[in-house]
């Protein structure tokens, strides 16, 4: 069976296949994807995932033996096979085949994969794949096929763009999906539900405090505390608005909790790192950074952005005894100095 990002949905509704390949470069259609069909399967019961990494020299064994650990919590699992390059080799193709032939019926096997040719759609594993179960291929949303998908992904969201706004999204972002739906949820932020002009994509796309909300990150990130507290002043003097730095916050924690915990459990960040579209230039700023502080008080951090987030919307604060603007300096000082 074959899918793609439109289908996949529909097939969803009504059945749960055994294994699923999902191929695509366009990182944002492969997380989303993958996040459906997690949750779909997390309804059905499998509620226990293993990660794999099939990068040089990996032992496709260990996807076996995870297959045959019976779990004293959970009998249903999902074996979650990451192939970055879309192609597991002759090892790893002659292992797919051989397990698809006898899988168990409490594995539910999901592989995502860079994009694939039209080879390697001809090979014996993929078609494998598609003869056992689905492969869903996202196919990359560009030209005359990006505003009306940005029209529906904002509508989808409580926003109401007018004739030109999606066009104008289009136009700033240049095609970047990642970096169109982060704009459209700070746009949801900032305006909340309603309607959307091309002068409200121009104002709020286009500002410059968006690229000092990210210089703030990064100096945070950087463990330059004065300077992250003195760019946080300069943004409130400047009346930029709290969501968005509350965002922004959120959106660097969020990522270098997950960095942490994946480190801590053998996991690959470059992994992490390909799936939320950070660029090359970041990488080494949050890999030191997520050795500042434990899980524990990356998780404690996010929590302080749940609060910031909720003042920042004029919802209680749980606990937040501060304003909001000083709040968000203790958490940079938390952020930026070394436990």
């Amino acid at each position: 069976m074959r899918l793609n990002a439109d289908t996949l949905d529909n097939h969803l509704n009504s059945d749960l296949a055994r294994v699923y390949l999902i191929a695509s470069d366009e990182h944002l259609l492969v997380s989303e994807a993958h996040e459906k069909i997690r949750n779909k399967a997390k309804e059905k019961g499998f509620l226990e995932r293993d990660l794999f990494e099939a990068g040089k020299d990996f032992d496709w064994s260990s996807i076996a033996s995870a297959s045959a650990n019976l779990s004293l919590f959970a009998s249903q699992r999902i074996l979650d096979l990451r192939l970055p390059t879309g192609k597991p080799g002759r090892e790893g193709g002659k292992f797919i085949r051989e397990y698809l032939e006898n899988q168990p019926a409490d594995d539910l096997l999901i592989i995502t994969s860079a994009h694939l040719n039209k080879s390697s759609m001809s090979t014996a594993w993929v078609k494998a794949i598609e003869q056992a179960g689905a492969i869903v291929q996202c196919w990359p949303i560009k030209g005359n096929d990006l505003p009306p998908w940005l029209d529906s992904r904002m509508r989808a969201r409580g926003l109401q763009p007018d004739a030109q706004a999606a066009r104008a999204l289009a136009a700033r972002t240049e095609g970047n999906l990642l970096a169109a739906a982060q704009e459209i949820e700070k746009i949801l932020l900032v305006k909340g539900e309603g309607p959307v002009t091309m002068a409200d994509i121009k104002d709020l796309v286009a500002d410059g405090a968006r690229f000092d909300v990210f210089a703030l990150m990064d100096a945070a990130l950087g463990g330059e505390t004065r300077r992250a507290l003195r760019m946080a002043r300069v943004l409130q003097a400047e009346d930029t608005p709290l969501p968005i730095v509350a965002w922004a916050l959120t959106r660097e924690v969020r990522l270098i909790s997950q960095l942490r915990y994946a480190m801590n459990h053998g996991g690959n960040p470059q992994q992490l790192f390909r799936m939320n579209g950070v660029w090359d230039s970041r990488k080494k700023l949050m890999e030191r950074a997520v050795r500042r502080h434990s899980l524990e008080a990356w998780q404690g951090m996010l929590d302080d952005c749940g609060r910031i987030d909720r003042a920042s919307k004029g919802r209680p604060g749980y606990g937040l005894h501060a304003s909001p603007w000083q709040q968000v300096e203790q958490l940079l000082v938390k952020l930026s100095e070394v436990a």
